[in-house]
């Protein structure tokens, strides 16, 4: 047989902590990434807007609820830019090797 296939098993666990790791969950929040503007904070709640609306905010099957209260996702803030050590790394490395390293 000739054919090729890829298997993707899961067990729950992720979901059974209210990790939001479905397929769906990865398709939102990259549409919110798409829609921020560039150099900006988002926040767990602009990342899956898509599920914290008022209404689904109602739904006790929401599984979004228990997850902002077990992992205290208002402090959450993803970033586009590099962490500070990542950009000393850059830095290093320009200095040590101008010619073939350079920052775009």
């Amino acid at each position: 047989m000739d054919a090729k296939r890829i298997f993707v098993l899961g067990n729950g666990f992720d979901l059974a902590h209210y990790l939001p790791t479905k397929y769906e969950h990865f398709m939102s929040a990259m549409k919110s990434i798409e829609e921020s503007k560039e150099d900006t904070t988002i926040s767990f709640d602009e990342l899956f807007k898509d599920y914290l609306t008022e209404i689904s905010l109602k739904d006790k099957g929401n599984s979004f609820i228990k997850t902002k209260e077990m992992y205290k996702t208002d402090e959450l803030r993803l970033s586009s830019e590099p962490p500070r050590v990542y950009r000393r790394l850059i830095y290093l490395s320009q200095a040590a090797m101008p010619d073939r390293i350079k920052l775009s």
